[in-house]
């Protein structure tokens, strides 16, 4: 069953900090059920910008657009996180989903970097957005595939 058009993982690095691109790269590779460095995955793109007062940023992208990639990656973020974290999801998942039945959430990045999977609401976090797979396209529908993710 298809359940997501495509998932974007998005993580913000400061120049200021002491993470670099290795790091990142492993925590893509600790989310993502495939192997990154396969020539037939996605690309981790990386685009310098400024954030906050201007102080430079650097966006790391990734985008799954394959079924098999997409589905993978939800099972995975499922099997992961703890009941409670699924709970709030399950939850909250009016208000985090949007109009174009998008479905978002964020996962802390430093926990990440030691290998848990943790909800937060910081900005020093892992974006996911998930374009929900919905036929006819409505909400009531969007939350049905919410809840088949996060059984």
């Amino acid at each position: 069953m298809k359940l997501a058009h495509n998932i974007e993982v998005r993580v913000f690095a400061r120049d200021d900090e002491d993470i670099g691109p290795e790091k990142i790269k492993d925590a893509f590779a600790q989310i993502m059920p495939f192997d990154i460095s396969s020539e037939k995955t996605p690309d981790i793109k990386m685009q310098k910008t400024f954030g906050f007062n201007e102080l430079p940023i650097i966006v790391y992208t990734i985008r799954l657009e394959k079924d098999r990639h997409c589905n993978d990656f939800l099972e995975k973020l499922n099997k992961e996180l703890s009941e409670k974290d699924k709970k709030i999801l399950l939850k909250q998942k009016d208000s985090r989903t949007d109009n174009d039945l998008n479905f978002y959430l964020r996962l802390s990045r430093n926990k990440l970097f030691e290998y848990i999977y943790e909800l937060t609401e910081s900005g020093e976090c892992f974006h996911i957005k998930i374009s929900l797979a919905v036929f006819p396209k409505n909400r009531e529908n969007a939350y049905n595939i919410i809840n088949n993710i996060f059984k």
